[in-house]
C-alpha cells in the first residue's frame, strides 16, 4: 500500500550531472538537541547544517519528501551526486549519545514496522526509476565506517527486504 507522502521542499539541492547507482539508509532524531541544548525537529536541523535528503520515514509511516530524487541531496559526501537517499526518524528528542544508544538497542528497536513499510515501497519506487536492485541499497555506515553509525545495529535489514520485496 502506497504510503502518505508529505512535501516540505529543501533548499539545498542541485542538478544530477551523474547516474543514480546506488541508495542510501540513514537514521536521525525526529528532535536533535545542538550543543546550546536547544531541539531542532528533525528537517529544520538538515537545514541548519545546509545538508539535505531526498526523504523521511517517519516513525508512523508516513514519508516527507524533501528533494525529487531526479536532484542531488547533500546526505552521503562524496556519493551525493550517484545516490538516493532516505532517514528514517527516530522518535524523541536526542542529543547524540542519546541517539546512538536508541540505534543500537536490539532489544528495544526505535524502527517500527509502518516505517519498514513505507520505507521499503519508498525504495523500492527508487529501484525501479533509476534500474537498481536491492544489493544497491547500502547504510550510511557501510560508505563511511570511520564517520557514521546509522542506521545502527537496530535496524532489522531482513524486515526492510522483505517490506522492499512486498513492495513488488
Amino acid at each position: 500500500m502506497e504510503p502518505t507522502i508529505i512535501e516540505i521542499p529543501s533548499k539545498y539541492h542541485r542538478q544530477r550531472t551523474k547516474d543514480v547507482d546506488l541508495m542510501v539508509v540513514h537514521a536521525m532524531a525526529e528532535w536533535v538537541m545542538d550543543d546550546k541544548r536547544v531541539y531542532h525537529h528533525c528537517t529544520d536541523w538538515l537545514n541548519v547544517l545546509k545538508l539535505s535528503v531526498h526523504a523521511f520515514c517517519l516513525p508512523d509511516g508516513r514519508i516527507v519528501q524533501s528533494v525529487d530524487p531526479q536532484q542531488v541531496a547533500y546526505h552521503a559526501a562524496e556519493f551525493n551526486n550517484t545516490s538516493v537517499g532516505m532517514e528514517f526518524i527516530v522518535a524523541g528528542g536526542h542529543n547524540y549519545d542519546s541517539f546512538l544508544r536508541r540505534m543500537a538497542d536490539r532489544e528495544n528497536s526505535p524502527y517500527t514496522q509502518a516505517q519498514y513499510d513505507a520505507g521499503g515501497w519508498w525504495f523500492r519506487q527508487q529501484a525501479r526509476w533509476f534500474d537498481l536492485t536491492f544489493e544497491q541499497i547500502k547504510t550510511h555506515r557501510d560508505l563511511a565506517p570511520d564517520r557514521k553509525k546509522d542506521p545502527g545495529d537496530a535496524f532489522d535489514w531482513d524486515t526492510f527486504k522483505a517490506a522492499f520485496e512486498a513492495a513488488g
